[in-house]
């Protein structure tokens, strides 16, 4: 018995379908969801993750900023309205319920970048091994000039969406 692997599902799926099947790969990004379905078929998941690159990173600056600003902030104060997956990934830093110092602290570092750059901070928190990384390299960022945070942001969801494309596609070429 065979099994259809999840990328030749999303490979033999109709556009609307394979939009909706790479969605949650993108955070709330249907523009690029939709752009990268076209693309199809895919040989890999490598191949799809750069495909997703691709698209972020072709958006013109007014697109790049809508995407940006569709994310969610780190410890929000509605972290409900999340996507789950950046649910799980905020929580596995206790950035979902942090206590109270820590969550003035993001808030005060969000509402400062928010302020500079007229985005939420973008980062991937997958690569962040604890939050005083996480609070370090905000802190760092908030000194970069506004076209380096834009290319910064495209390149913290693009790795974002390779992550959860490995985990649903899986990593390996086919044989």
């Amino acid at each position: 018995m065979t099994t259809v692997s999840a990328l030749e599902k999303l490979n033999k799926a109709d556009a609307a379908e394979a939009a909706q099947i790479l969605l949650p790969m993108i955070e709330r990004a249907p523009l690029v969801a939709k752009r990268v379905a076209a693309l199809r078929p895919f040989a890999s998941a490598h191949m799809l993750a750069q495909a997703v690159q691709d698209q972020i990173y072709a958006l013109t600056t007014e697109a790049k900023l809508d995407l940006f600003r569709a994310h969610p902030e780190l410890a929000p104060s509605a972290p409900l309205e999340m996507t789950e997956a950046s649910q799980v990934e905020q929580g596995r830093l206790g950035l979902v319920e942090p206590d109270a110092a820590l969550r003035q602290r993001f808030y005060d570092l969000n509402t400062t970048y928010q302020a500079r750059f007229g985005f939420p901070f973008i980062l991937a928190l997958h690569r962040m091994p604890d939050v005083q990384e996480v609070l370090t390299t905000f802190e760092a960022r908030l000194k970069q000039p506004p076209e380096a945070e834009i290319a910064q942001a495209c390149a913290e969801i693009a790795s974002v969406s390779a992550a959860r494309i490995a985990k649903a596609f899986g990593t390996g070429d086919p044989a």
